[in-house]
């Protein structure tokens, strides 16, 4: 069985890679919506290294 904190350690994302990802999210109807989070608003909090 393979440790999924292994492959983040292989391919370890930037910081450029985590904000698309987090826009793409964000661009979606289902998160504009609100269909995730029971018709409350979406909140997300994203943990980065001060200097990035």
């Amino acid at each position: 069985m393979t440790n999924p904190d292994d492959e983040i350690r292989r391919h370890p994302r930037t910081i450029e890679q985590d904000f698309e990802g987090l826009f793409r999210t964000m661009r979606g109807k289902r998160f504009r919506n609100g269909e995730d989070t029971g018709d409350e608003p979406a909140n997300y909090i994203y943990a980065y290294p001060p200097e990035k």
